[in-house]
């Protein structure tokens, strides 16, 4: 598995649980867990689905000097 698909799902799970918890609690930092929570898992889809970070640039010499 690719690193950047392991990270993206942890946060992406961690951020998950963060948005369920107020469901199970009665107290008023439910709020506070969504705030968390949703970007979080925002940020952990953004991580899975970023593709550009693969590609490795290629370094093209001419003569010993960068193109």
């Amino acid at each position: 598995m690719n690193n950047r698909i392991l990270w993206g799902v942890i946060i992406s799970i961690i951020g998950l649980v963060l948005v369920f918890i107020p469901a199970f609690i009665n107290d008023k930092s439910g709020l506070t867990l969504w705030i968390y929570g949703i970007p979080l898992f925002a940020i952990g889809i953004i991580i899975i689905l970023n593709k550009k970070e693969d590609k490795i640039e290629e370094i093209n010499y001419n003569g010993g000097t960068k193109k």
